[in-house]
């Protein structure tokens, strides 16, 4: 993942509530999938193995934040140790269709991850984060971000 994706993502973090959070998980893990895809393409098996350490990453931390007193975890604890199983089949045979398999899966679960999103209208988890704003300002070829409120965001003595 390349440096402007990672900004990307951080900025999303920092703004997101914990509805948003889910989502941007779900996007880093498409993120590692075209990453996977195009070091498979570029012959870079070692780049693929750490595209897939970091897809499990993520999922196996979905799973840890599964809430077991909803009977809909246990469903969705199904559903990432399969796409875990589809990971590390596609480990095993150096090829990209478990992966596939999983992403099939993923996107189902993705679109409702999505829907309960946009109609969650709690804060942000993180309250003492400096707010971004792109767009109010342009470089000569990019878009510029701007850091608004306290600069100061540790703690006070």
């Amino acid at each position: 993942m390349n440096k402007e994706k990672k900004q990307e993502f951080t900025a999303r973090v920092v703004n997101a509530n914990r509805s948003e959070l889910i989502v941007i998980m779900y996007d880093l893990i498409y993120a590692y999938m075209e990453d996977a895809r195009n070091d498979y393409e570029k012959d870079d098996w070692e780049a693929v193995k750490v595209d897939f350490d970091h897809m499990e990453t993520v999922i196996r931390r979905l799973v840890r934040d599964l809430n077991h007193t909803y009977k809909v975890a246990d469903e969705l604890y199904a559903l990432y140790q399969f796409c875990l199983r589809q990971i590390a089949k596609s480990r095993v045979k150096k090829e990209l269709s478990g992966m596939e398999d999983a992403k099939s899966v993923l996107d189902n679960l993705y679109v409702g991850m999505k829907g309960m999103a946009k109609e969650d209208d709690s804060t942000p988890m993180m309250r003492n984060s400096q707010q971004v704003v792109a767009g109010l300002t342009y470089g000569k070829s990019s878009l510029s971000e701007m850091q608004l409120g306290d600069n100061n965001r540790g703690f006070y003595a």
